[in-house]
């Protein structure tokens, strides 16, 4: 099994994980104090070293849930780093003004009587790198924590968005069917019913396949046939080519991104009375689809505009789903119209 390392990550950095967070803080801020600094206070005397330790982690919790909160992300940004070099100053001061008095040494004494003033910036540039460390780390925590809230209102709307678009589609095909149903009924019952149970077979798989976000291309692809089926049987004048070239099976793909491609080219291309041509290819390379649709035009639409709302609604639907992984050309040719539609599913 194939484990994504940055969802590990990112996962680390969850609000699950916040006393993990400060017990792996403190553990590092002990090693650091009590093994790697050589400390010059009181030699033997280890119980100061813990006072010295909570001392310093108080002024660490201060300014992450204190100056942090109510400074830093309402952006006063000088009274931040004001509060924070200060307290940290001030604990030094704090630290050493106990260690001196400690010894009979008053706190005019402190830098004189020291092992060197060398130490004491050492002690604070040590403390504010804790502090500091602490505070990135709290900001990259909301940071993640602000990202996650910004994809979830954009997946969202891209939901919102989609549905909305699928719905105009959806309604657009069923009346398109049962306009043609009707028409049969009054020129030949026989050929009605073998529409009915086409119509059947196409809303099963709306209603029963079409509820996941994705489904397989073989089976979108038999519904396609289906659709162009429906229409063929309604004019038997139009002449019909599918071709598929390729293995379909285990690709999937979102619902019924090629079916504004076919309503325009029945819309636009079929004509009852004419013979009309519609000739449709899929080309299915490993995780690349080419499909192609080419139809003729009827004469009363030479002049005009095929596509419409719906491959509007197509092309906005690629924007969302598939961005910077598909390619769509449109050939209006006098008499013939010819789309071309690249998608890659990498």
């Amino acid at each position: 099994m194939v484990v994504d390392s940055n969802k590990v990550f990112l996962k680390f950095f969850d609000d699950r994980y916040r006393i993990i967070h400060h017990l792996l803080f403190w553990l590092l801020l002990t090693v650091d104090y009590f093994f790697w600094i050589p400390d010059s206070r009181h030699p033997g005397d280890e119980m100061m070293h813990f006072v010295y330790f909570g001392i310093e982690m108080a002024v660490i919790y201060i300014n992450l849930y204190v100056f942090v909160p109510f400074l830093l992300l309402k952006n006063r940004l000088w009274q931040f780093f004001t509060f924070t070099v200060v307290s940290i100053l001030f604990t030094e001061f704090v630290e050493e003004w106990i260690e001196y008095t400690r010894s009979g040494h008053t706190y005019l004494n402190i830098i004189e009587k020291s092992k060197g003033i060398t130490i004491f910036i050492w002690n604070i540039q040590d403390q504010m790198l804790f502090v500091y460390a602490a505070i990135g780390f709290k900001l990259f925590k909301i940071w993640i924590k602000n990202q996650r809230v910004i994809r979830y209102l954009e997946n969202e709307n891209l939901k919102t968005e989609l549905d909305y678009l699928k719905s105009q589609i959806n309604p657009h095909f069923l009346f398109n069917t049962l306009n043609n149903i009707y028409v049969q009924t009054k020129l030949d019952s026989k050929r009605a019913s073998q529409t009915i149970l086409k119509l059947s077979e196409l809303l099963r798989y709306q209603l029963y396949e079409c509820t996941k976000e994705t489904v397989l291309l073989s089976k979108e692809i038999d519904y396609l046939k289906n659709y162009l089926e429906l229409d063929r049987i309604r004019k038997s004048s139009s002449n019909v080519a599918f071709n598929v070239t390729g293995e379909a099976n285990g690709i999937t793909i979102y619902p019924f991104l090629f079916l504004p491609f076919f309503e325009n080219a029945i819309k636009h291309g079929i004509d009852s009375k004419n013979e009309s041509n519609i000739t449709v290819n899929f080309l299915i390379e490993q995780k690349r689809i080419t499909f192609t649709i080419e139809n003729t035009k009827q004469e009363i639409n030479n002049q005009g505009n095929p596509g419409g709302l719906g491959l509007t609604n197509t092309k906005r639907r690629l924007q969302l789903l598939y961005p910077g992984k598909y390619n769509l050309a449109i050939e209006d040719k006098g008499s013939l119209f010819f789309v071309k539609l690249i998608l890659d599913l990498n």
